[in-house]
């Protein structure tokens, strides 16, 4: 089956629905050859929003995991739309359904073949990817040598350049971050996986995210070959997949690394490409590069949480040994798969308050009105304030009998839509009870974790001198929503400090201090390492976890 596909303008969703207006017409745009990256005839699960976003034609953004709730993936069969799924049906209206608007992530490449050769869409002309080799900035320090932090996340890249001689030896000269184009292949560890298995595929990927990262670098008119070093860190199946290493030993039980880390690999036009001290199967090298990074701000003990797709643990207690494990969270943190989700912004919810003047949020640079989507940090802080006000249940329901009128009011928005019981903001989106679900088992994988490193170091959390918070959780998080939803103990809020990517952070040390490499490999090589997912009770303990309370 052969795919085109053109790119049209398009009118800007309809206020408070999410909802598409016809492509404006515009014969002189040409149609464009898609390659079905996936064999239709081999592969059934390969969906027509996977061959479209890794060619460019979505923006590399955090998608709903094809749960067909973003509409960032819609397109326009100009004849033969396949039948609407209900997502579909509860997504676009019936106008725009007979005008052949379809979401892509609902439509597999095997289905859509059968009984034709060709298939012709359109896309909002919004949706495609940033052109790249725009040059943003006229130049950069001229340097002998320049090194590559890169931290490998499974839905964003981010990368800091460091001089590695002269005057400005050490520092960090230009750094940036791009969403994962990997991404269209699933937006957690768990689904980039399965993909990778398939030899082709992994080549593609790490192809992939190799030429956004060179085009990405190349709107700073810097080129890979002006590199002399790269540090990789992140989750052992993303720095594989982007080794195009053979990930079955992770894919599938009894789980085992390939390699251990600490090692420098040599890629074809790439860099030498070190990637730090592995810890175990769930642990990867932006754990321990995260590890270095706090043990050069403090002595022991400190808790180190870095919560993404995965959550990663370290615990250096008082005798200087570590703990480490990580466990599964979904991407309910990176803002996936929630109805009003969204990676933090200017024009995202980051914090919720609740007061006589009802439901106020605020984004990271002041009040919102208006809203585009919900980070994490403002689903924790909705959350604590309707569990402190009596509104939400520990187990995750609407309260919806109240008898003080603020409440009562609040409650009244709390309405069933197209099948969702969920609360309305007046900032334009909402709260279902889905997303409450999502954030509980976020809560429940917490607890086990952090419960299961304190039993291993025999240790009272009350002893913890600081708490670490890597990434953007640590910056926006309200510390109060924390203790308030059982995330960490009462009292332990004023311990919590923001550190920023702290893998990013180690990388960056890696690259200039060859003494802090031999630091962190001994350092690793005694550490304790939990392997949860592994444990039979995990499961069990995951379940009793699962409710808003004290810790």
């Amino acid at each position: 089956m052969q795919i085109f596909v053109r790119a049209l303008s398009c009118d800007a969703l309809k206020e408070s629905v999410q909802k598409t207006r016809l492509f404006s017409q515009e014969a002189d745009n040409p149609w464009q050859e898609v390659l079905p990256f996936f064999d239709p005839n081999t592969n059934s699960a390969a969906r027509l929003s996977n061959c479209l976003w890794s060619q460019d034609f979505f923006r590399p953004k955090p998608l709903c995991s094809g749960l067909g709730r973003c509409g960032h993936c819609r397109v326009r069969f100009v004849d033969g739309a396949p039948s609407p799924t209900q997502r579909e049906s509860d997504f676009f209206s019936e106008h725009d359904l007979s005008l052949g608007f379809r979401l892509s992530c609902q439509h597999s490449l095997k289905r859509l073949s059968e009984g034709r050769s060709s298939l012709f869409l359109e896309v909002p002309i919004e949706s495609l990817a940033r052109p790249v080799g725009q040059i943003r900035r006229p130049s950069i320090p001229k340097e002998e040598q320049l090194g590559l932090a890169l931290d490998l996340g499974t839905t964003t890249v981010c990368w800091s350049l460091c001089a590695l001689c002269g005057e400005k030896f050490g520092q960090r000269l230009l750094q940036g971050s791009f969403f994962n184009p990997q991404g269209a292949f699933g937006s957690d560890v768990v689904s980039r996986l399965l993909a990778a298995q398939n030899p082709v595929t992994r080549a593609f990927l790490a192809k992939r995210v190799r030429s956004v990262l060179a085009n990405e670098l190349a709107s700073f008119s810097l080129s890979l070959e002006a590199l002399s070093a790269v540090c990789l860190v992140g989750n052992t199946a993303m720095t594989d997949i982007f080794l195009d290493r053979d990930i079955a030993s992770l894919a599938k039980a009894p789980y085992a690394l390939t390699h251990t880390g600490d090692e420098t690999f040599s890629l074809s036009a790439f860099p030498p490409c070190y990637i730090p001290p592995l810890l175990g199967p769930y642990a990867g090298s932006d754990v321990s590069a995260g590890i270095l990074f706090c043990l050069k701000k403090s002595p022991p003990p400190w808790l180190l949480i870095d919560l993404g797709t995965n959550a990663e643990f370290a615990l250096f207690d008082h005798n200087g040994q570590l703990f480490v494990t990580s466990v599964p969270m979904g991407p309910a943190m990176e803002g996936i798969g929630m109805y009003s989700g969204h990676v933090a912004g200017e024009t995202v919810i980051t914090q919720v308050s609740l007061d006589s003047r009802g439901i106020a949020a605020k984004g990271p640079k002041g009040p919102l009105t208006k809203a585009c989507g919900i980070a994490a940090t403002g689903y924790l802080s909705l959350l604590s304030e309707l569990k402190k006000r009596g509104l939400l249940s520990a187990d995750g329901h609407f309260v919806t009998k109240q008898t003080m009128p603020l409440f009562a009011a609040i409650m009244r928005k709390v309405q069933a839509v197209n099948g969702l019981t969920r609360l309305s903001l007046p900032q334009g989106v909402f709260l279902t009870l889905d997303d409450i679900e999502a954030m509980l088992k976020v809560k429940a994988s917490f607890t086990v974790a952090l419960q299961s490193l304190l039993a291993s170091a025999a240790m009272d959390a009350q002893n913890l001198a600081h708490i670490y918070m890597a990434g953007a959780l640590g910056e926006y998080v309200d510390t109060n929503a924390l203790e308030e939803l059982g995330f960490i103990p009462h009292g332990l809020g004023s311990r919590v400090e923001a550190v920023g990517n702290a893998a990013l952070s180690g990388a960056s040390l890696l690259l200039t201090d060859t003494n802090a490499r031999k630091e962190l490999t001994a350092l690793c090589a005694k550490a304790q390492v939990l392997q949860l997912p592994d444990d039979p009770r995990f499961e069990k303990r995951f379940i009793a976890a699962m409710h808003f309370a004290s810790f």
